[in-house]
């Protein structure tokens, strides 16, 4: 129904779109999540030709819509966009922005009757729930499902990752000018692929490091993750295990092992709701497994120290090897 091909959107000093293809079907509900200002809103604006994109093509039902000859007043005429602020058109009456009985232009009624009286193919939601009464929230919820099951195609920006996880049978992760990640609520929110959609997902806290050398500041790397364990209010015991587990992974484990010109990054993850961190160490060179090693006292306090440890093989440049684990 919809194609999206190289879409960019630029203003001056910024490009929210750099890069958008996608496919969408009938009947798609997809969901667009994301850090703010990532790009969001514009795409649905560019999608109904509020906003021109810079270049690239939108197609629907096989009409190019970017094409300079395309009717746009048509081409909006099979969107119903609902805004955060629930814009009608102020120099129109309710009939008028309706073509329909009047109504309550408040919350609902004023953004169910927009849509409602347009009947329109595609259906964009930008934060529809965001400008409401809490006690209101539900109610417009209720009705962006019953437009699902009635197989409306829709769109819908929202904070609201319960809600995006329910209702829609798609979901864009959206980042880094582009659509990041896109599959079914289950594999976005249970196992996302990517690390950025991760970090969003699961609201990690992250702090990165970067290793080149064997004698490196490993007493200023400690400092540096009890301050971040501090600041994100990490029990004492955590830090502790995390810092137990470091020292003796990286320091007496895998470093004695690399070639003499390396590159390792050790990635911190923590997780509030989960109340654990996830430490992840890459590492260049030829394939070494630390926990096949044969120094078995540094293995023994390393497993001590956290709750999980794997490790894998990859052939993929800079960083082929990777060890994971998960301290609490």
């Amino acid at each position: 129904m919809i194609t999206i091909r190289h879409l960019k959107k630029e203003y001056p000093g910024v490009t929210p779109l750099k890069d958008v293809n996608v496919e969408i079907s009938r009947s798609d509900v997809i969901s667009v999540i994301g850090p703010s200002g990532t790009g969001k809103s514009t795409l649905i604006r560019c999608l109904n030709l509020l906003e021109q994109p810079t270049s690239g093509e939108i197609i629907i039902d096989g009409e190019l819509i970017t094409d300079k000859s395309c009717d746009v007043s048509r081409v909006r005429r099979k969107m119903g966009m609902v805004f955060q602020q629930f814009n009608l058109f102020p120099h129109m009456t309710v009939i008028e922005n309706i073509m329909t009985a009047p109504v309550d232009l408040l919350g609902k009624s004023r953004q169910d009757a927009y849509d409602k009286g347009m009947e329109p193919e595609i259906i964009l939601f930008d934060e529809p729930t965001s400008a409401l009464d809490p006690t209101m929230v539900g109610e417009v919820q209720s009705v962006i499902r019953d437009l699902a099951r009635q197989g409306n195609t829709m769109i819908i920006v929202t904070h609201e990752m319960k809600f995006a996880r329910e209702v829609c049978n798609r979901v864009f992760y959206m980042d880094e000018g582009g659509i990041y990640e896109d599959g079914t609520p289950e594999q976005i929110f249970e196992n996302p692929r990517k690390e950025k959609t991760r970090q969003f997902i699961r609201r990690l806290k992250v702090m990165e490091y970067d290793i080149h050398s064997r004698d490196f500041d490993f007493i200023g790397f400690n400092t540096h993750l009890e301050e971040f364990g501090r600041k994100h209010q990490i029990s004492q015991k955590t830090i502790y295990n995390m810092q137990s587990y470091l020292e003796e992974m990286c320091m007496q484990l895998i470093l004695p092992e690399l070639d003499d010109r390396f590159d390792m990054t050790v990635t911190v993850e923590y997780s509030d709701t989960e109340d654990a961190a996830a430490i992840i160490i890459r590492y260049s060179g030829s394939r070494f497994d630390p926990l096949a090693s044969a120094n078995e006292l540094p293995l023994i306090l390393a497993r001590k120290a956290a709750a999980e440890i794997s490790y894998r093989f990859t052939e993929k440049p800079p960083f082929t090897n990777e060890v994971s684990a998960k301290i609490r």
